[in-house]
């Protein structure tokens, strides 16, 4: 979930809701050094709505939302989107031009996900790999980029179970939640049968990875490590997930 899209969204908001969304969504930074008190009081809300707000939005509360949001803030406005991932050439540009716009789509997406990364948890990753020769990739989305990991993971002996079903997913987690390592892909974070396999893992205590956009959403919250895909490109009004598949390709090279 992108957070500035989720307030602009305004989906099953209350009138009490609206106009928190309202003040939070103000393209200045005034309200960053505010506390939740001063917030609340200057909106005539109460501070346990804005408490609730902030849960809903899958964060602990106000601190949590607010320095969430002026990171992501940050990111977005510091990555020059020259090429809209979206929709990276028009049908009009010729063979040179589309060439050069793809190239720097993938610098751009490459960029932007190095940018993303906490070295700290990659250096878990390795561990995790280390420790598992077992591993699960579950994702309703493209799997091109799971099937290249599953490829390059054969020649260090590392055996990859590529999942886009829930029942199968469900036969792993039932039996090999111990013994299994387990990344979930989602790009928004919210996807409802991605999140109902993560839940059961976390109820077992297994070993989990999420690959999902930047901001707070309820899937990286449900795995011991998330890393963060490059955020820009549309899941439906697109001409294909090309942002989507390079950043995942990208991450899963690393974990190589």
């Amino acid at each position: 979930m992108i957070i500035k899209d989720w307030l602009v969204e305004k989906n099953n908001f209350t009138e009490v809701e609206l106009k928190i969304a309202s003040y939070f969504s103000d393209s200045s930074n005034h309200w960053k050094d505010m506390s939740l008190r001063s917030i609340a009081k200057s909106i005539y809300v109460s501070p346990s709505a804005i408490t609730r707000f902030c849960k809903k939005a899958g964060f602990s509360g106000y601190n949590e939302f607010r320095n969430a949001y002026f990171k992501e803030k940050a990111y977005l406005q510091n990555q020059k989107k020259n090429i809209n991932p979206s929709f990276p050439f028009e049908y009009v540009d010729n063979v040179d031009e589309i060439s050069n716009k793809i190239k720097d789509l993938y610098i751009q997406t490459i960029n932007d996900t190095f940018s993303l990364l906490k070295f700290d948890k990659l250096e878990h990753v390795k561990g995790l790999l280390d420790k598992f020769d077992n591993i699960v990739v579950f994702s309703l989305g493209n799997l091109a980029p799971l099937y290249n990991f599953q490829y390059k993971m054969l020649k260090i002996g590392k055996q990859v179970s590529v999942i886009s079903r829930t029942d199968e997913a469900y036969y792993y987690v039932k039996f090999h939640a111990k013994d299994y390592l387990f990344i979930l892909v989602s790009y928004t974070g919210e996807t409802p049968l991605v999140l109902k396999v993560a839940l059961q893992l976390q109820r077992l205590k297994a070993e989990t990875i999420s690959l999902t956009s930047l901001g707070g959403n309820t899937l990286s919250t449900l795995t011991n490590l998330s890393f963060n895909i490059a955020t820009g490109e549309k899941l439906t009004d697109n001409f294909e997930d090309y942002s989507l598949a390079i950043s995942e390709n990208y991450l899963f090279d690393l974990f190589y």
